[in-house]
């Protein structure tokens, strides 16, 4: 029974990434009612970015391929490529509003998701092209540890702490967004925009700015998730693009609206994700010893 244990921890690694991806996806859909395909692949751009960073020190901007690399130093400590590649992820979630998302304000939910589904395939051919010199087809780089990275034994098996501290990070994340969003302007802001666009620019409020900051601080999240992961998971040019079903039944079992039922539901997915792991290696070596 131990080992069923320690598989549901080491889940909770992958199920943190599930919520935060989840609570961006509910940020994007409050501010502007896109429920957003791409929010895996916001994540695994600023992940690269920062590796780019870390590695040469060049910042890789989200542009066409001509000139879209800057040199700006060698290889940056931690603190400056993780602000910058944070930076890059915010002003990607605002360009990707106010290029498409805002044009679209009226339109059907399903106009949305397709476009949503396209900014997500743009997204990854654009990664491909800046990227797969450096890690061929399909390959994944590692990434040095940013979380505490120490090892426990529980119930005599080795498991790092760092799938715990980014647990951490984001509830703590998902508490923040819970206490903005219910006790301060903005959040009213928001869900005043949300639910009557008209009547909300009536009284004052630009529903294409509560939009836009909706989707700076959806990507600012995204970005976060995946800079943090990314020691734990690796670095490829799918990155976090393979998260997207679990993250998206994490914010649907909360109706897009609550972040800390969202928080708590990918959690719970990403443990029950590795259970089944647990579940599978234990029916497998009952079929061989028959």
């Amino acid at each position: 029974m131990s080992d069923w244990f320690v598989f549901l921890l080491i889940g909770t690694g992958s199920g943190a990434v599930y919520a935060a991806i989840a609570m961006g996806t509910i940020l994007t859909y409050r501010g502007s009612g896109v429920v957003n395909f791409a929010q895996g692949a916001m994540a695994t751009y600023p992940a690269l970015v920062y590796l780019e960073l870390r590695d040469k020190g060049q910042l890789v901007l989200p542009v066409l391929p001509w000139h879209h690399r800057i040199h700006l130093s060698g290889p940056m400590t931690f603190w400056p490529a993780f602000l910058i590649a944070t930076a890059v992820a915010a002003g990607m979630g605002y360009l990707i509003d106010a290029l498409i998302f805002r044009h679209l304000s009226n339109a059907t939910h399903v106009t949305k998701v397709i476009a949503s589904i396209g900014t997500s395939t743009a997204m990854l051919g654009l990664i491909m092209v800046q990227y797969t010199g450096r890690f061929g087809i399909a390959g994944a780089n590692s990434v040095k540890p940013i979380l505490p990275r120490e090892t426990v034994r529980i119930f005599g098996t080795n498991v790092t702490t760092d799938r715990f501290w980014l647990v951490g990070v984001v509830a703590l994340v998902g508490f923040g967004l819970w206490a903005v969003y219910k006790w301060t302007w903005f959040g009213l802001a928001t869900r005043a925009a949300a639910q009557n666009r008209v009547g909300s620019q009536l009284l004052g409020i630009s529903p294409n700015i509560v939009s836009s900051v909706n989707w700076a601080l959806a990507g600012m999240i995204a970005g976060l998730t995946g800079i943090l992961a990314s020691p734990m998971l690796g670095v490829s040019l799918r990155g976090f693009e393979v998260f997207i079903a679990y993250s998206l039944a994490a914010a649907m079992a909360c109706r897009l609206r609550s972040f800390s039922l969202a928080t708590v539901t990918g959690i719970a997915l990403g443990m029950f994700e590795s259970l089944t792991v647990r579940i599978k290696r234990s029916e497998e070596r009952r079929v061989g010893k028959e």
